[in-house]
């Protein structure tokens, strides 16, 4: 799925640390390390994605729907 950054958050709260939009307009999120460890899943970012994403910057990703939210689980380049 291809998804466009809108917003990044570095605070602890809310639990996310991009925003991201669908072409359909649907939201989703790259949730913070602790939020993945929960779910005994592996984050999709590492320092080099940190870096190099910005807002208008396009990914491809693989998302899954966790407590009603929809959740980056991994990213495709």
């Amino acid at each position: 799925m291809r998804l466009r950054v809108i917003e990044y958050n570095h605070l602890s709260y809310p639990n996310w640390t991009f925003k991201l939009l669908s072409e359909t307009q649907e939201e989703y999120y790259i949730m913070n390390n602790g939020f993945y460890k929960q779910y005994n899943l592996k984050s999709p970012i590492s320092y080099r994605e940190l870096d190099s994403l910005d807002k208008g910057c396009w990914i491809n990703a693989v998302t899954e729907r966790i407590n009603d939210t929809n959740v980056v689980t991994s990213l495709r380049w």
